[in-house]
């Protein structure tokens, strides 16, 4: 065993991060410097399911395992026209309009799916997701 080898996991469950895979080629039967001939991308080892893409299993269990869902969108938002900028919105229990009965004080996010536009993905880099009790601040 290489002390860089990295055991494989089942990595069929969507709560596990796809495998990274590697990969390094050469033009003759030498072995040396590979150069550009590289190669790098996550793939689910253990996926089963064909012609379904990571984010519809995404859904159909998110929709299998939860109570309910809501959006979140930002949709008026301009992005100005310098390198980094951080964005905050805040929305409170009731403007999410969710059905929550009157004695249920536990709301638990189990999984989320972002919505990002063709023409805004290059400039999201991650989300910040936190609980508070209001937005007045």
């Amino acid at each position: 065993n290489d002390a860089q080898d990295h055991a494989i996991q089942n990595d069929s469950d969507l709560w596990t991060a796809p495998s990274r895979i590697i990969a390094a080629w050469g033009d003759t039967e030498s072995i040396s410097y590979h150069g550009t001939n590289v190669a790098r991308s996550p793939v689910r080892l253990f996926y089963s399911i064909s012609n379904v893409s990571e984010l519809q299993l995404l859904t159909r269990a998110l929709e299998e395992q939860s109570d309910g869902y809501f959006d979140i969108r930002e949709d008026d938002y301009e992005i100005p026209a310098r390198e980094t900028t951080y964005h905050s919105v805040c929305k409170t229990l009731d403007e999410l309009n969710l059905e929550i009965s009157e004695d249920q004080n536990m709301l638990t996010a189990i999984g989320m799916v972002p919505v990002i536009t063709e023409e805004t993905a290059q400039f999201v880099h991650h989300f910040l997701v936190y609980i508070q009790n209001d937005c007045s601040d």
